[in-house]
């Protein structure tokens, strides 16, 4: 079975995971970052913080590396960081697998994409 595939029937709750990820976790930052962005400035000076922040890039590096590591293309290691920084790891870990997921989905339809 493709490592993929297991996460097939778990496609409701990676959709849901994404737009948590996207709209809630994304969104409170966004707000924040242009909104009050002196909050943004404590928040950045703060050592606690910085720890959150330093571990969320460090586990997108591994996360990448991971996916370099299987050889998943389209979209492949670059994709998931872009995904990571547009969104947030809860956005762009569910999202990534949903894009393999359509991938396959379309492969078996005989459609091709990408």
């Amino acid at each position: 079975m493709d490592f993929i595939e297991q996460f097939r029937p778990y496609r409701p709750l990676l959709w849901g995971l994404s737009v948590v990820g996207f709209f809630g976790i994304n969104g409170v930052f966004l707000y924040y970052a242009l909104l009050h962005p002196t909050a943004m400035v404590g928040a950045l000076q703060n050592p606690i913080s910085a720890a959150f922040i330093v571990e969320a890039l460090l586990m997108t590096a591994v996360f990448a590396w991971i996916v370099w590591l299987t050889g998943a293309e389209k979209p492949g290691y670059l994709w998931f960081i872009v995904l990571s920084v547009v969104g947030s790891l809860a956005f762009s870990v569910p999202a990534f697998l949903l894009l393999h997921m359509r991938k396959s989905d379309r492969k078996e339809d005989g459609v091709s994409i990408l």
